[in-house]
């Protein structure tokens, strides 16, 4: 290992503020080229960024019935895009209404104000498409590396950011 003039070893300046320092070099090429990419290629030209980004939530998030809360999407949706209650209900109602018909919603048991949303056939299989393209494009992007250094970007996601690391993301 090298030496610096401190005495500290290469290894000490490689360690988790290096390496968060080097990863936020790639916030920008990451989070707002890639991601905006892959959530357009998710939408295929038939649903914005914010109603993939609904319908991925959904599909993502609701519980073992497929339901999920009206205001756990508002929270979610809201804080992502910096969005107004009036604004994520306006993504709702026409991800909800014809032509894409793509989620259902009924009022809550416990709660005649809350409301529940669910995919409706014709939206689990537009989340099928979505996955679809998403992996194309995604292959697209990675598909010139070796697959030794796949398998081990995976296993850094999961290690990282994976369920059983319970991080709020």
């Amino acid at each position: 290992m090298e030496e610096s003039e401190n005495g500290s070893t290469r290894a000490r300046r490689a360690g988790p503020d290096a390496f968060a320092e080097r990863v936020l070099g790639y916030f920008y090429p990451v989070h707002y080229r890639f991601g905006m990419e892959m959530e357009q290629a998710m939408g295929q030209g038939q649903l914005g960024r914010k109603q993939a980004a609904l319908l991925w939530l959904l599909h993502s998030e609701a519980g073992s019935d497929g339901w999920m809360p009206r205001k756990d999407i508002e929270a979610t949706l809201g804080s992502w895009f910096e969005m107004s209650p009036p604004n994520v209900t306006k993504i709702i109602r026409d991800t909800a209404s014809p032509p894409h018909e793509m989620i259902e919603i009924i009022e809550s048991p416990g709660s005649g104000r809350e409301k529940l949303l669910r995919l409706t056939p014709d939206g689990r299989a537009f989340v099928s498409t979505m996955i679809a393209s998403a992996t194309k494009f995604l292959t697209g992007r990675v598909g010139h590396m070796e697959q030794a250094k796949l398998a081990a970007g995976l296993a850094f996601l999961e290690e990282a950011f994976g369920p059983e690391t319970n991080l709020p993301l």
